[in-house]
């Protein structure tokens, strides 16, 4: 015989109770969500921070073996189809001996992403193996952006990896007001100075920077892995990348000695900027800041309030939005005698 039935046994969940269960689910990953991403935030700040730190210390492994830090930005004639940039010659130091040994550096293939002859990368060529590769140490997990940015386009059109980030060439304006022979006013492409760390067809010695304002007082090294408005207001990567992380200056002579020849429009170079702006500005400028040529690229990130920062002593530190201007500038300059306040 069967036994009676509990009248108090329940066999489910209400539908009440299970709506009360799953709004208090919602409630709890509401408020883990900001938790997590904060996290997450924070590890790509700290991975972003040790890209940097092993970059500046492959800038003073190439002087230990060298005797001088990189040319920022090498001019190899061919009007710049030859050229390439620090982010090649420090290759050895950051554990790329081998891709670094492959590559040809003798003015007879290019760097470039450019997609026509003889500017493009050939298949044929020792320097094709750059076409789709990626090296983790030359990207910040944050930027949002692809690796391989802008693929198809005329200027990257056999794919070239972008670098996130930039050699610091100076300052412009001048923060103590030198002009000729610190600072060239390229007027289609930006100001180019040679008061920074990492200079267009010129390497430095240590001793240059720790003689003037300091190793730990100047900034060699610093971010461009945010996003930036284009000329029709649309978010757009516009790094010290031209043609792709490799390329590097379109003629062959340093700042001071353009500074004695006629006025040259097209004097630039890749993987290195001189700051004329606040970091994580948005608007860009014509003949500054509003293309991947441009002299004067805005450095920025997608961390939470500011930016990272290499200084050439090795150091990393975190560069917050709200530093003065002429602050950041006196920071990008080895030899101005300033003493700014980085925050």
């Amino acid at each position: 015989m069967a036994l009676p039935r509990n009248r108090f046994q329940r066999t489910a969940f209400t539908l009440i109770e299970l709506l009360v269960v799953i709004a208090i689910i919602a409630v709890l990953i509401g408020l883990l969500l900001p938790a997590v991403q904060k996290v997450r935030a924070a590890a790509a700040r700290m991975k972003c921070s040790n890209n940097q730190k092993q970059i500046a210390l492959a800038m003073h492994g190439h002087e230990n073996a060298m005797g001088k830090l990189p040319v920022g930005s090498v001019g190899n004639g061919g009007n710049g189809t030859f050229s390439y940039c620090w982010r090649a010659l420090v290759l050895p130091y950051i554990e790329q001996q081998n891709l670094f040994d492959q590559l040809q550096f003798n003015g007879t293939e290019v760097f470039s992403g450019t997609g026509t002859a003889p500017n493009a990368l050939d298949a044929s060529k020792r320097n094709f193996l750059l076409v789709g590769l990626v090296l983790p140490a030359y990207r910040c997990p944050s930027n949002t952006s692809e690796a391989i940015y802008d693929k198809g386009s005329f200027f990257n059109k056999t794919g070239v990896m972008f670098c996130d980030y930039v050699g610091v060439a100076g300052a412009s304006p001048d923060p103590i007001g030198r002009t000729t022979g610190t600072i060239l006013a390229a007027s289609d492409y930006g100001d180019v100075a040679n008061s920074g760390c990492l200079l267009v067809n010129e390497a430095l010695k240590l001793i240059e920077i720790s003689s003037g304002d300091g190793t730990s007082n100047t900034i060699m090294l610093a971010e461009q892995s945010g996003l930036v408005l284009d000329s029709r207001g649309k978010p757009k990567n516009i790094s010290s990348n031209h043609s792709g992380a490799w390329l590097g200056a379109q003629r062959t002579r340093t700042v001071a000695q353009q500074s004695t020849q006629s006025a040259d429009a097209f004097y630039y170079g890749n993987g290195v900027t001189t700051v004329k702006f606040a970091i994580n500005t948005k608007a860009t400028t014509p003949n500054a800041s509003q293309a991947t040529q441009e002299n004067n690229t805005i450095l920025n990130s997608n961390h939470t309030g500011g930016i990272n920062v290499a200084f050439a002593d090795g150091s990393v530190r975190f560069i917050r939005d709200g530093i003065k201007l002429a602050d950041l500038r006196a920071l990008c300059v080895r030899n101005d005698g300033l003493t700014p306040n980085e925050n």
